[in-house]
């Protein structure tokens, strides 16, 4: 708010920006006397990892990442099908929706920046980075009462979950988030970040 931009700020100090692509947040950070070198995550690798057509841009053709294209007639061409359409700034699963088949796409009037080949996964979960390291791991649950999956929800409503903590020592997989990690802040470097993953039947992540 404008009252705690009157106040004096020691540009020294770290930050540890989490706002994603929130435009209010990231003007008041670049209007800062904040160093680039001070912060966890800088304004312009928020702009890349809060955009999901951006993201897919920078890391296509990696292995854990489905199938990705930017326009309607790539998607019909090129992915199989189901796929999942997305918007760039959606969240919660707000801007996405699942096509079963190209006829359901190719008569659907609503605009997308993306389009990737369905993962038919059996757990999701939400993991928690500061730097190198994994903080935390949460398997996310959508709320049962209230019905919204991939499969059920609207283009524009939201998924509400539930959270559920995982003891990384069990965690069969670690290594390969591990890797997924490195790969990732080797093109987007971020200091303090969430990686979504799920999991297919086999164990492997995307």
């Amino acid at each position: 708010n404008e009252e705690s931009k009157k106040q004096e700020l020691n540009s020294d100090m770290p930050v540890a920006y989490y706002g994603g692509t929130y435009k209010r947040a990231l003007d008041f950070i670049i209007d800062s006397p904040f160093k680039t070198s001070q912060m966890y995550n800088t304004p312009n690798s928020a702009l890349i990892s809060g955009n999901k057509k951006k993201w897919h841009e920078l890391l296509d053709e990696k292995d854990y990442l489905p199938y990705t294209v930017f326009t309607k007639t790539d998607a019909i061409k090129d992915l199989k099908f189901p796929i999942v359409a997305k918007i760039a700034n959606g969240h919660s699963g707000k801007g996405i929706k699942k096509f079963k088949t190209k006829e359901e796409l190719e008569s659907n009037k609503e605009n997308f920046d993306l389009y990737c080949e369905y993962i038919p996964f059996v757990r999701e979960y939400r993991t928690l980075f500061v730097g190198n390291k994994c903080i935390t791991i949460n398997e996310r649950i959508p709320i049962k009462d209230e019905n919204m999956t991939i499969d059920t929800k609207g283009t524009n409503d939201k998924v509400r979950f539930v959270y559920v903590v995982q003891d990384m020592k069990k965690i069969p997989w670690i290594d390969e988030l591990y890797s997924i990690m490195k790969d990732l802040r080797k093109t987007i470097p971020m200091g303090l970040y969430s990686i979504d993953i799920v999991e297919d039947e086999e164990n492997k992540l995307y």
